[in-house]
């Protein structure tokens, strides 16, 4: 696996879990469901060459769990419920 200097791997590991949460709460899928389709897209994304995957981590976590759920929703609608999934776990 490459790793990338930019994002470190705390801010990676971060990413993903919002992104799970994400899909668990705006497209109802199951934690399991949620966790197996972010494990297979993070390994793709993990494999990518080291400039691609740090531009890919510039993407909103929302926009990546509904392009996962192929359900294009406006993250306008959910605002105030993605920023308390996303500054929550900021604190983590």
């Amino acid at each position: 696996m490459k790793s990338s200097t930019v994002i470190p791997k705390d801010e990676q590991d971060r990413f993903w879990h919002v992104v799970r949460q994400c899909i668990r709460k705006f497209h109802a899928q199951s934690a399991t469901s949620a966790l197996m389709s972010v494990t297979r897209l993070r390994k793709k994304v993990n494999g990518m060459p080291v400039d691609q995957m740090e531009l890919f981590y510039h993407a909103e976590p929302f926009d990546v769990a509904c392009n996962m759920a192929n359900s294009a929703l406006d993250v306008k609608d959910h605002l105030e419920a993605y920023l308390m999934i996303r500054d929550a776990d900021a604190h983590r």
